[in-house]
């Protein structure tokens, strides 16, 4: 039996960031005492999530399965909790999607964007998890361009 904590059900994702989100703008560079906010962790986490490796994340605070901050094992989720996904993290690949949207193909998408840009394989996998959660593509508001690309490299890979 393992000694993992048990995670309630997905809620999907929240209205809004959570405090402690990475994501938001105003935790940037802010002192944690497991360097959450720092460029080295931002970039890990964003390297995973644009390449697909890492294909969403959990809100931290609410998951009972992530560890509480050094320090502050108040903070952990309870054993059973329900959960949200990182809504920092699915803002952030929103803007890329929309960046490639309203791009004339992938290419072009990689010279717009302002950091690394995703990969096909992280655009595919995130497309594919949304429609699999029933956002569908027609609610991401994807444009025939963009399917067509990702059904390009889907093709591609044989999925």
């Amino acid at each position: 039996m393992s000694d993992e904590p048990v995670r309630g059900r997905n809620l999907g994702v929240a209205d809004k960031p959570c405090a402690a989100c990475p994501w938001r703008i105003s935790n940037h560079g802010r002192p944690h005492p497991d360097g959450w906010y720092d460029a080295d962790n931002l970039a890990r986490l964003w390297d995973g999530l644009r390449t697909g490796e890492a294909p969403g994340m959990t809100c931290h605070p609410t998951d009972p399965q992530n560890p509480a901050p050094t320090g502050r094992p108040d903070a952990k989720a309870d054993d059973g909790a329900d959960f949200y996904e990182c809504t920092g993290a699915h803002t952030v690949r929103q803007v890329e999607i929309r960046t490639l949207e309203s791009s004339k193909n992938y290419a072009d998408y990689v010279q717009r964007t302002q950091k690394p840009a995703m990969t096909r394989e992280g655009l595919f996998t995130y497309i594919m998890d949304t429609q699999t959660a029933g956002a569908g593509a027609h609610l991401l508001g994807l444009t025939a361009t963009v399917i067509h690309d990702v059904t390009e490299f889907a093709d591609q890979v044989g999925r």
